[in-house]
């Protein structure tokens, strides 16, 4: 399966906060709101969906940003057949 995810991740100043939303070409959608902590902003994105194909899904991803990297974790769950999908996507600053 391939697995296309895009997203935007924006500082919302009225509200005071970092929010994330993401989507792929799989049908999934989501947002997170980040926490700040250390010098790092988190994101966790956890929802339950229902896929193009009709297939009740569990999608989670995290997005890690630090002053030196990026760190992106995805993961998917196909409900009926338990199979899961994984990736992680690693950012460093080139100097």
């Amino acid at each position: 399966m391939n697995l296309s995810v895009s997203g935007t991740i924006a500082y919302d100043a009225a509200k005071g906060r970092y929010q994330a939303v993401m989507s792929s070409n799989a049908g999934f959608t989501g947002s997170a709101v980040g926490s700040e902590t250390d010098g790092k902003i988190s994101f966790d994105l956890r929802e339950r969906q229902v896929d193009r194909g009709g297939n009740d899904v569990r999608i989670g991803a995290t997005i890690i940003l630090a002053p030196e990297t990026i760190a992106v974790n995805f993961e998917v769950e196909f409900n009926d057949s338990g199979q899961i999908l994984t990736a992680a996507v690693p950012f460093s600053a080139q100097r």
